[in-house]
C-alpha cells in the first residue's frame, strides 16, 4: 500500500546531530502513514549510516553518484514520491509532531488549496528557542506577500503531489538557490493556491552554515530574478520599495546581509499566544 505522505529531504554534508534530531522528529509523528526520501549527495561526511540506523523501512535512502544541487536532489525527490501529498523538509531542522496531521487535515478539508505552509519557531545551533516568524495564511494573502517575499517557508510546506505532474518541479536558475520562490510564484501565476497553517509547526534552525556568507548574493540575486519575472507589474508602491531594498543590498557586505535579515524577519522571544 502506497503511503500517504510522501517527506522529501535533500542532504549535503549532515551534521550528524542535527540530521539525526530531524530524521527523529519525521518517527515521532501522530501521523504514520508516510516515506521518508532522503536523497544525499556524496561529501566527505555522508549521512547514510545515520539513517540506516533507524531500522525503518518508511525511510528510503538515496545517494547520488557525484555531486549535483539541491534542485536535482530535490527532484529525484519528486520523482520517487508515491504520496497523495508531499512535504518538504530539510535535514536540520525538527517538526513538530502534528505537522503532518495538522497540514494533512487542512489540504482535505480545502480542496481548492494546493499546498499549505506554517509558522516558524526559530532554534539555534544547540536546539535552544531564539525567535518565531510568521507568514501570511489565507491564499489572498499569501499571493499579495509573495510579490514581496518568498511567503511559504519551503522546509514547511506541504503540497499535492499532482501539481508536480500538472506543472512540473523546480528549475534550475542562473544562481541554482531561492528555487522554492520560483516554483510556488510560477505555480501561483498558473492559479494554483497556497495557504499557510497559523500553527508552529517546524523549529527552523540558524546556525553558521544554514545561511553562510557564499550564499547570500546568490540568493538575493535569484529572488529578484523570480520577482522580475512573475510580479515586477502587480507591485504596489511598499512592493517597488522591497525591490530597490534588495537590489542595493547585492552590494553590502554579506554579514550585514545576513543581521539586517534577521533584524526584520525574525522576531526574539516566545511567538504570541493567539
Amino acid at each position: 500500500m502506497n503511503p500517504e505522505i510522501s517527506i522529501v529531504m535533500p542532504v549535503w554534508r549532515p551534521d550528524p546531530v542535527h540530521f539525526r534530531a530531524a530524521i527523529e522528529s519525521v518517527l515521532l509523528q501522530s501521523f504514520r502513514a508516510f516515506e521518508l526520501i532522503i536523497v544525499e549527495d556524496p561529501s566527505e561526511s555522508s549521512g547514510g549510516e545515520i539513517a540506516a540506523s533507524f531500522d525503518d523501512d518508511r525511510i528510503h535512502y538515496q545517494v547520488n553518484s557525484s555531486r549535483t544541487s539541491q534542485v536535482e536532489q530535490y527532484n529525484r525527490g519528486l520523482s520517487l514520491a508515491r504520496g497523495l501529498y508531499v512535504a518538504a523538509f530539510d535535514a536540520d531542522d525538527i517538526c513538530e509532531p502534528q505537522r503532518l496531521e495538522i497540514q494533512k487535515d487542512y489540504l482535505d478539508a480545502n480542496p481548492e488549496i494546493g499546498g499549505v505552509g506554517c509558522q516558524l519557531l526559530v532554534i539555534d545551533a544547540a536546539g535552544n528557542p531564539s525567535g518565531w516568524r510568521r507568514y501570511p495564511t489565507g491564499a489572498e494573502e499569501v499571493r499579495k506577500a509573495l510579490r514581496r517575499m518568498n511567503a511559504i517557508p519551503n522546509p514547511g510546506l506541504m503540497f499535492r503531489r499532482e501539481l508536480i505532474e500538472l506543472h512540473g518541479g523546480w528549475t534550475a536558475g542562473r544562481n541554482g538557490v531561492a528555487r522554492d520562490y520560483e516554483w510556488l510564484s510560477r505555480l501561483s501565476k498558473q492559479g494554483v493556491a497556497f495557504a499557510n497553517s497559523d500553527q508552529y509547526l517546524l523549529r527552523y534552525r540558524i546556525h553558521s552554515s544554514s545561511l553562510t556568507r557564499r550564499k547570500v548574493r546568490p540568493t538575493l540575486a535569484t529572488t529578484l530574478e523570480v520577482k522580475r519575472q512573475y510580479w515586477t507589474r502587480e507591485m504596489d508602491a511598499v512592493d517597488i520599495l522591497v525591490f530597490r531594498m534588495e537590489q542595493a543590498f547585492q552590494y553590502l557586505p554579506p554579514a550585514l546581509v545576513m543581521t539586517m535579515f534577521r533584524l526584520l524577519r525574525l522576531k526574539r522571544g516566545a511567538p504570541p499566544v493567539a
